[in-house]
């Protein structure tokens, strides 16, 4: 019972069934492409961020230490400074003590 007619419909079918399974494979097989490479790349930016944020914390750490060591450089020479500046006013007071007993001495003289 196989006739020419129902042949010619079952091959036009099929056709039409394998035309659709092409194009819907061309349209879904780029999609899962794109999914795929979104997903490589975004696994390729949280590691680039993990990276950064390491590299900056090691660098936070480096500016903090360098800071603190400038810092206490700075305190150093400030606190040397003011222990010399000090030992230096008690040898004028002490030439001026020196300087004033000698002119009442002259005062006192004449």
């Amino acid at each position: 019972m196989l006739t020419q007619e129902i042949i010619n419909y079952a091959l036009g079918i099929a056709a039409l069934v394998s035309i659709g399974a092409n194009l819907y494979s061309s349209i879904k097989k780029p999609q899962e492409q794109s999914e795929i490479n979104d997903k490589i790349f975004d696994e390729r930016m949280l590691n680039m961020k993990e990276a950064f944020r390491v590299e900056t914390s090691g660098l936070k750490e480096l500016v903090t230490n360098l800071r603190d060591n400038h810092l206490h450089t700075i305190e150093e020479k400030m606190n040397k400074h003011i222990e010399n500046q000090t030992i230096n006013e008690r040898e004028v007071a002490g030439k001026l003590g020196g300087i004033d007993a000698k002119l009442e001495i002259l005062i006192k003289s004449k």
